[in-house]
């Protein structure tokens, strides 16, 4: 048995056709809009805190979703 290598993956994902996918998609855009250019150590304890809480909670449903997926 010979193991080749899978083919190269295409720079383009196939146009979504469900509402879930349509849904989905704009968040990495929402969430890199709203921490790109933040310096965390910039922040003050307690928003840095409460930024971190909000990101572990969104990444909880993002890996349950996976997981159920």
């Amino acid at each position: 048995m010979t193991l080749t290598a899978p083919p190269a993956a295409s720079d383009s994902l196939p146009e979504p056709d469900n509402f879930r996918v349509a849904a989905i998609a704009p968040a990495g855009a929402i969430l890199a809009a709203a921490v790109d250019g933040v310096r965390f150590g910039q922040l003050d304890d307690t928003e840095a805190v409460a930024v971190l809480a909000a990101l572990e909670t969104l990444g909880r449903k993002v890996d349950g979703a996976s997981v159920r997926m």
